[in-house]
């Protein structure tokens, strides 16, 4: 989507609180694509207190690269979090929805490791009971 479209919409309430640009167009020929977040901060598009970020590359690397992390960055914060909750004894539900609120793909990932987790502990009890006989 064309960033003055998003622009002008976030003029409708009052700024944008944040504000990251992927593209590849200049400043010098004087085009909307190429402005620098500044200029929409003077017209309101862009809160004052927001902290925009302009990165200059394709958008078809980049986006792909930025969302990723994103997501890989919660993803450990969650996790750390569930993990914890099962050495507590709480359920993982529990854990997940007070640290990030429901996130079925992280319950789901919890449930398969803890099914992982049964599965080593039933094997290596059955080594042990082979060892012994």
């Amino acid at each position: 989507v064309p960033k003055h479209h998003i622009n002008n919409a976030n003029l409708m309430r009052n700024g944008a609180d944040f504000a990251v640009y992927i593209n590849t167009a200049q400043e010098f020929d004087g085009s909307d694509s190429g402005a620098k977040p500044d200029e929409a901060i003077s017209w309101g598009k862009i809160k004052p207190d927001a902290q925009p970020v302009k990165v200059c590359g394709d958008a078809t690397i980049l986006f792909p690269l930025l969302v990723s992390q994103t997501f890989v960055k919660n993803w450990h914060k969650r996790r750390a979090a569930c993990d914890a909750a099962v050495c507590n004894g709480q359920p993982a539900s529990t854990a997940a929805t007070t640290q990030a609120g429901d996130d079925v793909q992280l319950l789901l990932q919890q449930q398969q490791w803890q099914q992982r987790e049964q599965q080593r502990q039933q094997h290596l009890q059955q080594d042990q009971e082979r060892q012994q006989q």
